[in-house]
């Protein structure tokens, strides 16, 4: 790895764990408050997984790092703001609001007694609908992105 390459890495190293920690703690409150009006837990770490992926999508049409043509001489662009946002609201912030440590420990910790229909189907819905999530997400950003 290249001496630049480390540099950048240390660099964006301090806006991924701010995200994080941002991110985990919206998490943990979304799930709490969908779990306070009677979502089961597989259900609200399902929401979580596919609203996180939907805006992935969603920030990185928003702040793709190499810009769109008309976006290049943006000051943003030129000092690598749009490399410390993704770090800090994708890497580090959506990276931590979805969970799949959430899911371990959901399946793990003994919330879960056994691995019924309703189960399943949530996990399948995690694994498979994520990707599709984060394509609709930029389909959305993309169509929003000409008024802007």
């Amino acid at each position: 790895m290249s001496s630049s390459r480390s540099m950048s890495a240390l660099t964006l190293a301090p806006y991924v764990a701010l995200g994080g920690g941002l991110g985990a703690m919206l998490r943990a409150l979304t799930q709490s408050l969908m779990e306070g009006i009677t979502i089961d837990r597989g259900a609200s770490l399902l929401v979580v997984n596919l609203l996180g992926a939907f805006l992935l999508g969603v920030v990185y049409v928003r702040l793709d790092p190499h810009g769109r043509p008309a976006d290049a001489d943006l000051p943003l662009s030129r000092l690598g703001g749009r490399e410390r946002l993704l770090a800090f609201v994708a890497a580090g912030g959506l990276g931590a609001f979805t969970t799949y440590s959430g899911v371990v420990e959901w399946l793990g910790a003994g919330t879960l007694t056994a691995i019924d229909v309703e189960t399943t189907v949530q996990l399948i819905g995690m694994l498979l609908a994520g990707p599709p999530m984060v394509v609709l997400g930029m389909a959305w950003a993309r169509s929003r992105s000409t008024s802007i």
